[in-house]
């Protein structure tokens, strides 16, 4: 496999995660009527769309560097990224599970992680169409 699916794997796997968080996200965000959970989402959106700008630059400079022009499907991503990944999708799991967890949780965090992701996965789907 090229760098060309390593990056569209890459985007494959962010877009899943935005669109499975964006999915909880959006309708808490569309039941809640608080300017500040309004304001506080947009906060999380630019601090994510920041943080997920950094590591995707990170892993799209990690396949660029990759040595040789046959890769495994896995090698898009470091093991720390993989940890990462497990611990973030546990961490989402168990809030999803915590009685009385206030929907403005979910409405403020889940939005703006999403759309985060989303962003990275453009940025991926972008590396790609740059090998063409």
């Amino acid at each position: 496999m090229g760098k060309r699916w390593l990056y569209f794997l890459s985007a494959l796997l962010w877009s899943f995660a935005s669109y499975k968080i964006l999915g909880k996200g959006l309708p808490a965000l569309m039941s809640c009527h608080s300017w500040w959970v309004i304001i506080l989402c947009v906060l999380i959106c630019a601090g994510f769309g920041r943080m997920f700008r950094i590591v995707s630059t990170k892993y799209i400079k990690r396949i660029m560097d990759l040595p040789g022009e046959k890769f495994a499907p896995w090698q898009f991503m470091s093991l720390k990224g993989y940890l990462v990944i497990g611990f973030m999708m546990t961490l989402g799991i168990v809030c999803g599970h915590i009685p009385g967890m206030p929907s403005e949780f979910f409405a403020s965090l889940y939005p703006g992680l999403g759309t985060g992701l989303l962003y990275g996965a453009l940025r991926f789907f972008g590396a790609m169409i740059k090998t063409l």
